[in-house]
């Protein structure tokens, strides 16, 4: 990985790419999971069968509250941890840059889950078939029973997301 942070529409300014969580929430204030890897350790060119990020809790919150939340694949790959805040976010402050994002979900999943994992096979394959870098944004979407608002480790911390690549060719 390199580059994860979140933003978050309560602190508009706020950058938390030293932070050793990453949050997600859609109640009273949004946050969003960005997350930057390189991918030029795979061949150029070759078939990606499958493509897993894999993320560790440390908490989620409310007990019988749930919400979808998806990847999205962010095709600015410009931004850093250390600077990226909810205002300067590639997506846009309004989750309405599609130049910059692709607005619809790659995978979903419904939170919280035993497994935080999400299939990102299809934006993985784009980015190794282009500048073998990935950008991706993690959003909860959808409140199912009153959103849920979770944080996971971050690259900071003693369990890191892990991305699984399975390819051939």
């Amino acid at each position: 990985i390199i580059d994860d942070s979140y933003v978050d529409s309560s602190n508009p300014t706020s950058s938390y790419g030293g932070s050793a969580y990453l949050a997600i929430d859609n109640r009273s204030a949004i946050k969003i999971i960005y997350m930057k890897w390189n991918l030029s350790e795979i061949p150029p060119f070759t078939t990606i069968e499958d493509a897993d990020l894999y993320l560790d809790w440390v908490t989620y919150g409310p007990l019988g509250n749930s919400g979808n939340a998806g990847t999205y694949h962010v095709y600015e790959d410009s931004w850093s941890e250390s600077t990226i805040n909810w205002n300067n976010q590639p997506c846009g402050s309004g989750w309405n840059n599609a130049t910059a994002c692709n607005l619809t979900y790659e995978s979903s999943l419904l939170l919280p889950s035993t497994n935080a994992h999400w299939n990102i096979t299809n934006m993985v394959q784009i980015e190794n078939d282009g500048d073998d870098v990935l950008s991706l944004a993690l959003v909860e979407y959808e409140q199912v029973s009153g959103g849920v608002g979770e944080s996971f480790d971050s690259s900071e911390s003693s369990q890191p997301p892990t991305l699984t690549i399975k390819y051939s060719g």
